[in-house]
């Protein structure tokens, strides 16, 4: 469930938490911007995070077939990992985007985009096959 993962990858939370708290430093050049990297990594942490690990989890699941082959099945192996990079990288892709394009008019608006974006995909990536599979059987209300 997606709480467990959170609860599972709360050191990654903290060492955002060290980098939030070393922009709060006086003789750091940019110390104003320390809200911006703490709702940037909070977000992350609670979308991005449990999105890839959803994303891992279910390409696992497709590619999870025994094969007649070894080699077949290290090459799927391989292929989980290719299927992984690209959607971590965006992640930290639409973070950037959105601080070069947002940052100038306010740096509380652009972490914000980017955080409510990673968290309502995490909504989407761990409720879609329940809620998929309640329309499936009829169940949706």
């Amino acid at each position: 469930p997606y709480w467990l993962w959170l609860v599972a990858t709360s050191p990654i939370f903290w060492v955002l938490l060290d980098i939030t708290v070393d922009h709060i430093r006086l003789d750091h050049k940019e110390r104003d911007r320390w809200p911006y990297w703490f709702i940037s990594a909070l977000g992350w942490w609670m979308g991005a995070v449990p999105s890839c690990a959803a994303a891992f989890f279910y390409s696992c699941k497709l590619f999870s077939a025994p094969r007649a082959n070894k080699w077949n099945d290290r090459l799927m192996n391989l292929l989980v990992i290719l299927v992984m990079l690209p959607i971590f990288a965006c992640t930290f892709l639409m973070i950037e985007a959105l601080f070069q394009w947002m940052m100038p008019l306010s740096p509380w608006l652009s972490a914000t985009i980017s955080s409510s974006s990673h968290i309502a995909l995490a909504i989407i990536v761990w409720n879609g096959p329940a809620w998929i599979a309640k329309l499936r059987h009829g169940r949706a209300k």
